[in-house]
C-alpha cells in the first residue's frame, strides 16, 4: 500500500481519462471514419466506427460494446451495429437467405463450411454495408455470461436444413422452445451457471440477477425479460 500511495493521483487521472473520448476520434481500424464505437470485451478497447465494430465482431456477438453519445460511453448493443446470427454454414450467410438486408455480394458457403474464406479487412470500406434486417428474420433473446442480448437470426434455408431449434443447438445455444424458438442459453451460461451453483451456492434467481445487472447496471430493472421462463428452465438442470 505504501509503494502504491504516492502513485495514486496519477493512477486515478488514467483511469478517469478511459471513460472519455481521446482526440482525434478517427477509427483505429479503417483510418477513415469517426470511431465513436469501442469493445469492453475486447483488449484493447479501441474506438471504432459503426461498420468496423459490426466487422470485427462477427465472431463475437456477445460483447459488451459502448457507443459515445456526446457526453459519455453508453451501453448499446452489436444488434445496433447490424450483426447478423448466420445459422449453419460455419457462420456465413445461407446462399438461399434473403439478400434484401444483408450484403449483396455475400458469398455462398456450403453447409459444412468447406470452402469458407477469409474477408480482408482492409477492403470493407469498398462494400456494400449492412441496411434494415428483414422482417422474415428472428430477433432472438439470448443469455450469454456478459449478459442478455438481443441479436438477429438468420436461420438456413436449404433444403436438407435442420430444424431451428437443431441449429441453435449446433451453433451451441439451447433453446427454451422447439417449435419456434425466440430465447436460448450458450451452452457457456449454462455451464456458468452450474459452476457459480455448485461452488458459490448461486441461486438462479440472483444468478439471473446478475446477468441484468451485466447487461445494464445502471438500470438493471429494465432489462425486460421474463424471468419465470428461465427460473422454470434453471429448476430442471442438474446442478450439485
Amino acid at each position: 500500500m505504501r509503494e502504491w500511495l504516492p502513485m495514486q493521483s496519477e493512477y486515478l487521472q488514467t483511469i478517469i481519462e478511459t471513460e472519455g473520448v481521446q482526440r482525434p476520434t478517427v477509427c483505429s481500424l479503417c483510418k477513415s471514419a469517426e470511431g465513436a464505437w469501442r469493445c469492453v470485451d475486447c483488449l484493447p478497447a479501441n474506438l471504432l466506427c459503426k461498420d468496423c465494430c459490426w466487422f470485427t465482431h462477427r465472431s463475437s456477438p456477445f460483447h459488451r460494446v459502448e457507443c459515445w453519445n456526446g457526453q459519455f460511453f453508453a451501453s448499446s448493443s452489436l444488434y445496433k451495429t447490424g450483426l447478423i446470427l448466420h445459422m449453419g454454414h460455419a457462420g456465413h450467410e445461407c446462399p438461399l437467405a434473403e439478400q434484401d438486408f444483408y450484403f449483396t455480394d455475400a458469398p455462398s458457403i456450403p453447409c459444412d463450411g468447406s470452402s469458407a474464406v477469409e474477408e480482408d479487412p482492409s477492403n470493407l470500406a469498398d462494400r456494400p454495408q449492412p441496411t434494415n434486417y428483414s422482417q422474415r428474420e428472428t430477433i432472438m433473446t439470448i443469455i450469454h455470461t456478459t449478459g442478455i442480448h438481443q441479436l438477429c437470426v438468420s436461420w438456413c434455408r436449404c433444403p436438407h436444413a435442420n430444424r431451428r431449434d437443431i441449429q441453435l443447438l449446433r451453433m451451441g445455444l439451447y433453446p427454451l422452445s422447439y417449435e419456434n424458438p425466440k430465447t436460448a442459453f450458450t451452452f457457456l451460461a449454462l455451464d456458468d451457471f452450474l459452476i457459480e451453483n455448485l461452488e458459490c451456492k448461486t441461486s438462479a434467481s440472483n444468478y439471473y440477477s446478475k446477468l441484468r445487472r451485466i447487461t445494464l447496471s445502471t438500470n438493471p430493472q429494465s432489462v425486460s425479460v421474463s424471468a419465470p421462463n428461465y427460473f422454470h428452465f434453471f429448476k430442471y438442470l442438474p446442478v450439485g
